[in-house]
């Protein structure tokens, strides 16, 4: 299986033989925190999303919601905003009339 890099993995601190861990990654994918700390040896014990596209999750209860700041909205549309960088298309093929 192949992993992406994580972009940082910080030690946090330790609690008799584990060690807690902060690992950011650019793009995560299911259960990979899970798998790449398994292909070392480690299991996960307990494992939290702190921050979703941008949006930091604070102190919001599990199963909450709350709604989003006009500055995360205006993140959010940014970033799915499409791209206006020009694309460069090749030349349709021309077939010659018969």
């Amino acid at each position: 299986m192949l992993f992406r890099s994580p972009r940082q993995v910080r030690t946090r601190g330790k609690r008799g033989k584990s060690t807690l861990l902060e690992i950011t990654l650019t793009e995560g994918h299911n259960r990979e925190i899970r798998r790449m700390l398994a292909a070392v040896g480690h299991k996960v014990m307990n494992l939290r999303r702190v921050a979703f596209a941008g949006l930091k999750i604070g102190r919001l209860p599990l199963g909450a919601s709350r709604r989003l700041e006009a500055a995360e909205v205006r993140h959010l549309e940014a970033a799915t905003r499409p791209s206006r960088r020009k694309t460069t298309r090749r030349p349709r093929s021309r077939q010659k009339p018969k």
